[in-house]
């Protein structure tokens, strides 16, 4: 077995500085510690809560986070962590409720708030089976602040569904109007449809227009 000068020194700390100053064992490009961490485990580690695809990708960038990072954490953030425990299927109160709180810090504000981040989190929350209801009444009153005009109907369905899933009942019309301006939506896109049939060829001229939805 080759062994280098600085296994025979007898001397751990020197073998550390040597190894840092290149004279150790060759370390492949881009390799530091955390690379090697991470090759043990078996998997990358993701660049970030976007690339997550994994309950161990998750674990090891929370785990990473300290405390204060989670609670400082801006709304795109925060919705791009649940929207990351939502695919995994994971969700433990003791460790996503800094980010919880830090969203409700933002629901707070008077700074606006995105409708598609509002639309991550509430529909990751549902999806995971954690509901909180001072988090979804304090989306739904920032909701309430916005012109419906403006949200996009993937964005708007996404809510509406989200809401409707966990039963959340609330005073503000925010949710009814947005849940009235996707049925009409869907109505339109059905009307749509048929009358793109009728234009088909061999299509029957008297196919019936949808009554409702």
């Amino acid at each position: 077995r080759k062994r280098y000068a600085w296994m025979d020194s007898g001397d751990e700390a020197s073998g550390s500085d040597a190894e840092a100053e290149g004279e150790g064992p060759p370390r492949r490009a881009g390799e530091g510690p955390d690379r090697r961490l991470s090759a043990s485990s078996g998997s990358s580690q993701p660049v970030s809560m976007q690339d997550v695809q994994t309950l161990s990708q998750l674990m090891r960038i929370m785990e990473l986070w300290p405390r204060g990072k989670l609670l400082r954490m801006d709304m795109q953030e925060a919705a791009a962590t649940l929207q990351a425990a939502a695919r995994v299927r994971y969700y433990a109160a003791d460790v996503f409720g800094d980010v919880t709180s830090a969203v409700k810090v933002h629901l707070r504000g008077r700074s606006p708030v995105r409708a598609e981040d509002i639309a991550d989190v509430v529909s990751a929350l549902a999806d995971t089976n954690a509901y909180d209801h001072e988090l979804f009444e304090l989306a739904a009153r920032s909701l309430n602040t916005q012109s419906v005009v403006t949200v996009e109907r993937q964005t708007r369905k996404r809510i509406v569904e989200a809401f409707r899933k966990v039963n959340h009942q609330s005073r503000l019309p925010i949710i009814q109007q947005l849940a009235m301006q996707e049925k009409a939506a869907r109505y339109e896109a059905a009307c749509e449809e048929v009358a793109a049939s009728w234009q088909k060829p061999g299509a029957l001229s008297g196919a019936a227009m949808p009554l409702s939805l």
